[in-house]
């Protein structure tokens, strides 16, 4: 990505999006994208070097960040008066994000000790206290089996019963998985 130097300064050096994690540089490319007068692209490729030793690939307390930048990017977009179809669209794509963590989490969370699982769960939590859920019931499909709206239902009435509906599309999602093996 190539910017005025004036929008990275203001953006990359500024210490509320500096925050410490793995991935604020999602967070700060796109409140540079979102300052943007005039966004142009070319016909230019873009080549990806998969590399499977990466920290967004392996399994680590810290791809749990993302909770934390979806709330930022949330909040951001908001101040930047996005229209509701575009919060719509983050939103959306920050709740099926937090799901899919929800998954890994529960799927490997013999590998963290009790520090790591507590600091995993308060992400969660932050992330489930700070997320905008009055639009969320009518744009959500989940993929895990619980049928949408329920799952909505269920975790939007309490923190509890959104780990426990979470917690269960997990395990309906997990046995889904086992019969399409057989």
């Amino acid at each position: 990505m190539m910017c005025k130097k004036d929008l990275f300064k203001t953006y990359a050096c500024d210490e509320k999006y500096l925050y410490g994690n793995f991935n604020s540089d999602e967070l700060i490319t796109r409140i540079i994208l979102l300052n943007c007068k005039k966004i142009v692209y070319c016909s230019g490729r873009y080549y990806y070097n998969y590399n499977t030793d990466s920290i967004t690939k392996k399994i680590s307390p810290k791809i749990f960040g993302y909770l934390d930048t979806y709330i930022r990017f949330i909040g951001e977009a908001q101040k930047y008066g996005q229209s509701r179809k575009v919060l719509a669209k983050i939103e959306t794509t920050a709740f099926r994000e937090m799901i899919d963590l929800w998954h890994k989490y529960n799927e490997n969370k013999h590998l963290f000790s009790n520090k790591e699982r507590k600091h995993i769960i308060n992400l969660f939590l932050y992330f489930y206290q700070n997320f905008p859920k009055e639009n969320t019931l009518k744009m959500i499909s989940v993929r895990q089996g619980i049928t949408p709206k329920l799952q909505c239902v269920l975790m939007f009435n309490g923190w509890n019963l959104c780990r426990l509906s979470l917690s269960l599309a997990a395990k309906i999602g997990k046995k889904n998985k086992e019969k399409i093996k057989n």
